[in-house]
């Protein structure tokens, strides 16, 4: 979920700064996010937020990452999988010092971008700041679906015909 695209524009984000894309899941449990930026070496962290409340999901902080000198998709693991649900999230990035995100511009969902000017890359909190509809940044969670539900047959509302019938 979120936005898989290689986008053109750039933009440096500051340490502990927010930058998220929004996210559409289906039941599951969270394996990576990655984002799409650069620098060189400095280390990152991707975070899942609940959509609806600004909140830090369950286990939902990964590994540090690390972003390289060009434009690439950094993946970052999460320790312990956070529960997906059915419901929208915002997939994003903390710093620990500048880097350089990409981004696309137009006209896209409705807050399918949040910026948090002033988060902590040590202790990743509530996004706090201003959701826009024109940015879509690359950043994406990887998650393994929940098996849908057994089909349990019914029983038959009548006997069968035909030659086994009545067995």
């Amino acid at each position: 979920m979120g936005y898989e695209g290689e986008p053109s524009n750039s933009a440096s984000i500051n340490a502990n700064t927010v930058r998220a894309e929004k996210g559409t899941g289906t039941p599951g449990t969270g394996n990576s996010i990655s984002i799409f930026c650069r620098n060189s070496g400095d280390s990152i962290k991707g975070v899942l937020w609940d959509f609806s409340t600004l909140n830090v999901i369950a286990n939902g902080i990964t590994n540090i990452g690390t972003a390289e000198t060009a434009n690439t998709w950094v993946k970052m693991d999460f320790p312990s999988a956070p529960t997906i649900e059915a419901k929208d999230y915002y997939i994003g990035v903390i710093p620990a010092a500048t880097i350089t995100i990409a981004y696309d511009s137009g006209t896209f969902a409705t807050n399918s971008y949040f910026f948090d000017p002033s988060n902590s890359y040590a202790t990743p909190e509530t996004l706090d700041g201003t959701a826009y509809s024109i940015y879509r940044m690359g950043a994406y969670c990887t998650y393994t679906e929940s098996a849908g539900g057994l089909s349990i047959p019914r029983p038959l509302s009548r006997p069968l015909s035909g030659p086994f019938g009545g067995i």
